[in-house]
């Protein structure tokens, strides 16, 4: 079979079906190094169906697929790239990364499955589709000039990707080793060995997507914590013996153990005698009724996440009889688990006015939770309110109304950029008392404790990892999974999403300023950040702002160390030559060791002898490892030039 598109940046290989304008997004000018996902989907069939049909009928069924598809790919967040005969391309991660690509990518792949069956083909049969998918580095950026210009991805990863969609048989959806390293727990799939892949020097493993699951995830033991944990226990006992509750909220940056530090909690919850729902606030992939507050009442009203509308009647049936719900409150009951409404009751919220329906939505909320707390107590959790819709907040404040005479807890979970509780948002909370909780990085003693559970043993790659994760949990656990020497460009994958998440909410001109800020180092001054981006108006209001950098004396320091290693491993390399270029002739003869490493990052001939300098630099103020270290490196380099 031809191939649609070429295998090494995605451009379509002959003139086909134009594809529409992608979704906006910030594209960098300059383009990006990053790590993506990137998919590719064909009909099977798809030649002998444009044998026996008319032009006009397989014009027609394609304007519908690549409709559909369209809109599968962007619900997932996902970029169309191109569309060219029966073939669609797209790419999550880039331009804009959610810190969960790789499995966006798969739940799409499965979605456009789904998608394709219920379109008919020319001869009225269902679609039917072979999907691969790849993750990995990409560069990504703007190709072409002016009206023919497009966003584009290259590299191994996109050749791969086209390669195992030329693989899979119908139905199938095939991905490679490292995209199915990075989703192990949210789906099932069989290996099918090593495959010769054309394009590439050695076999390499390939996986057959059977379905999704519910997450296994590999549960370490809580380090650290203590005084946070004794706070929420002492909470536990007082709510229990005093029947009032209280609203908990968990703050903490990405990865930092917010998830872990809740799960511990209603561990010893349960163990109280508390029932425990919780209802997740989902980035993506929201299906029907699967919200926050359904998920919780299907769990406080025991009814199954896949029950029937039968057993959903029956769950709402008993809890009209022993008086957990009263009066017309099914009619809000019913709406949150997505029963249609009783032909009685139909009219009278049909005539409701919408302001009306919303206050007696959360008086239900509040009443129902209030007469099953005071059955049993219990400790409301819901995650991730940094993602939570407008309309979410006035049901969380229902439910701490609910807490004022019951032995109700609500625990909220939050990253601190985009914590949505603002003066007045904690205000409408405080019908019960609030207890913030923010979790700090590890201590060193914990991190450790935290390392022999993942390695068994310690070692300097183990300290290396360490310290390279200033004490965020899920930093450390990515670092030590890799299993490699950790170098200062090498970032696992999910560490360089989660940074990139961040990056990618910033404005064009901050994004800019970040990448030049990591050619500097950790550490830098305004100044020296204005000389290598040439330009007065140069500002980091907005790094500051989004807590990617932070003051620190008269300079600025990036809040972690694996912040700055992600942003300069997505900057391009061309980039990064120029800006080190510029950073060498900043520090110039003035700080002869720094000229000289900015000129080895930038491959400049003169890196050699500027490392002599230094090395000498060094001799003259009796330092005497640090000029050896510098000789040695600029020996390295001078054995390639005469120096």
């Amino acid at each position: 079979m031809a191939a649609k598109f070429c295998h090494e940046c995605g451009a379509p290989t002959r003139i086909g079906e134009v594809a529409p304008n992608p979704p906006a997004a910030t594209v960098p000018p300059t383009g990006e190094r990053r790590q993506a996902a990137v998919l590719f989907a064909d009909i099977s069939g798809y030649t002998a169906l444009c044998a026996r049909s008319d032009a006009e009928q397989v014009q027609a069924m394609l304007g519908r697929f690549f409709g559909s598809m369209d809109l599968v790919v962007t619900s997932y967040g996902g970029r169309v790239i191109d569309q060219i005969g029966d073939a669609v391309m797209a790419v999550f991660g880039a331009p804009v990364a959610h810190g969960n690509d790789a499995e966006r990518a798969v739940r799409c792949a499965l979605d456009m499955h789904k998608a394709a069956a219920e379109l008919p083909d020319c001869d009225g049969q269902p679609l039917r589709l072979h999907i691969g998918l790849a993750s990995g580095e990409v560069v990504a950026a703007k190709i072409g000039t002016g009206a023919f210009s497009k966003y584009s991805v290259t590299g191994d990863t996109v050749n791969l990707a086209a390669r195992l969609d030329a693989l899979a048989s119908e139905g199938e959806t095939l991905i490679s080793e490292e995209l199915h390293t990075s989703v192990v727990t949210a789906i099932e799939a069989n290996p099918l060995g090593e495959r010769l892949v054309k394009g590439f020097a050695a076999a390499m493993p390939v996986w057959k997507v059977l379905g999704l699951r519910e997450a296994q995830t590999e549960m370490l033991p809580l380090v650290g914590r203590h005084a946070e944990l004794a706070q929420v226990i002492s909470a536990l006992d007082a709510v229990r013996e005093g029947g009032t509750g209280l609203t908990i909220f968990v703050r903490g940056d990405a990865g930092i153990g917010k998830s872990r530090f809740v799960a511990e909690l209603r561990t010893r919850a349960l163990q109280s005698g508390f029932e425990v729902p919780i209802g997740r606030v989902l980035d993506f992939g929201v299906g029907k009724g699967e919200d926050a507050i359904p998920t919780v009442l299907r769990m406080v009203l025991k009814v199954d996440a896949q029950a029937d509308d039968a057993a959903r009647r029956r769950a709402v049936h008993i809890a009209l009889e022993s008086g957990l719900i009263e009066g017309d409150e099914e009619l809000f009951v019913n709406e949150w688990l997505g029963l249609v409404q009783p032909v009685m009751l139909k009219p009278v919220f049909d005539a409701m006015p919408n302001a009306s329906r919303v206050r007696r939505a959360g008086e239900t909320l509040a009443a129902l939770l209030r007469r099953a707390a005071s059955r049993q107590a219990m400790l409301i959790t819901v995650e991730d309110i940094h993602w939570a819709p407008a309309d979410l907040l006035p049901h969380l404040a229902a439910i701490t109304r609910a807490a004022e005479g019951a032995p109700l807890i609500l625990v909220l979970t939050s990253r601190i950029e985009g914590d949505p509780l603002d003066k007045a948002g904690r205000a409408a909370l405080q019908a019960c008392p609030l207890l913030t909780i923010d979790l700090a990085p590890l201590r060193t003693q914990d991190a450790q404790l935290m390392a022999r559970a993942l390695m068994r043993e310690t070692s300097e790659f183990t300290a290396q990892c360490i310290a390279r994760a200033e004490g965020n949990p899920l930093f450390l656990e990515q670092l030590l999974r890799a299993r490699r020497e950790p170098e200062a460009a090498s970032v696992p994958p999910t560490i360089q999403s989660l940074v990139l998440e961040r990056v990618d909410r910033l404005a064009a001109h901050d994004r800019s300023t970040i990448q030049a800020a990591s050619v500097l180092g950790k550490r830098f001054t305004f100044e020296s950040l204005q000389a290598i981006v040439g330009g007065a108006a140069v500002t980091c209001d907005g790094l500051l702002a989004a807590d990617l950098i932070r003051p620190d004396g008269s300079g600025f320091l990036f809040a972690h160390a694996l912040i700055q290693d992600a942003v300069y491993a997505s900057t391009l390399k061309s980039v990064r030559r120029h800006l080190h270029s510029q950073a060498a002739a900043w520090f110039g003869e003035a700080e002869p060791v720094l000229q000289a490493q900015h000129l080895d990052r930038a491959d400049d001939p003169g890196a050699a002898r500027a490392y002599l300098a230094a090395a000498l630099y060094e001799i003259e103020r009796f330092r005497f490892e640090s000029a050896l270290q510098l000789a040695e490196r600029g020996a390295k380099l001078a054995a390639r030039l005469p120096v």
